[in-house]
């Protein structure tokens, strides 16, 4: 009996030595953002004058395949869908004067925050911090005047918030969250053709 109530405590030490070792060791840079993401990502920005305008974008990725939702003020929310192959949405973005507007890369809402990491190789890493009870690493990235201080998950490995602070004083802050509920991934919620909100529910 002895020797087993030494085992289990053995094990809860070790267990709890790797969990502190996990929340307090350094970060590998550059960070890499998995393939399998998902999250509710709400934009405040605010303008010198303090006029303010805000967002809320619903993401989730399983490999080459996406769904985001962004819900604005007073408007219908925008559904834009990727499949792997084809791109559905119920704004027709196709006829934009923009080129890269029309590739689904553009859309990805992976593919900014992917440029976010690459940056860390030059950020400066401000150590751990807890955010809504959540273990991130802190980076702060200043370029030509404009001040980038965001938080990653060093669980989940996505970002937390990013607050951006530009020359002019105007601002823009983004919290990112976990889903409201489980997903289930099915293939109707990479359809192109399911236009309905299934996200960011009110």
């Amino acid at each position: 009996m002895r020797i087993l109530n030494a085992c289990i405590a053995l094990v809860i030490l070790l267990g709890f030595s790797a969990s502190q070792a996990a929340q307090g060791a350094s970060p590998s840079i550059p960070l890499t953002l998995p393939d399998d993401v998902s999250w509710v990502n709400t934009v405040i920005g605010a303008k010198a004058d303090g006029s303010r305008g805000y967002l809320r974008h619903g993401f989730i990725a399983r490999g080459k395949r996406w769904r985001l939702e962004t819900e604005m003020f007073n408007k219908p929310t925008v559904i834009i869908i990727f499949d792997g192959k084809s791109i559905g949405s119920n704004i027709d973005f196709q006829k934009s004067k923009i080129p890269e507007q029309k590739s689904p890369q553009f859309w990805d809402a992976r593919t900014i925050i992917k440029m976010l990491y690459e940056s860390t190789e030059k950020s400066h890493y401000k150590g751990i911090e807890k955010i809504d009870n959540h273990t991130c690493w802190h980076f702060l990235d200043e370029e030509e005047d404009v001040k980038i201080n965001f938080w990653v998950d060093v669980n989940k490995m996505i970002p937390r918030r990013i607050f951006i602070e530009n020359p002019d004083g105007s601002t823009s802050r983004e919290i990112f969250d976990d889903l409201p509920a489980p997903i289930k991934v099915t293939p109707e919620l990479f359809d192109p053709k399911n236009l309905k909100v299934m996200l960011t529910p009110n």
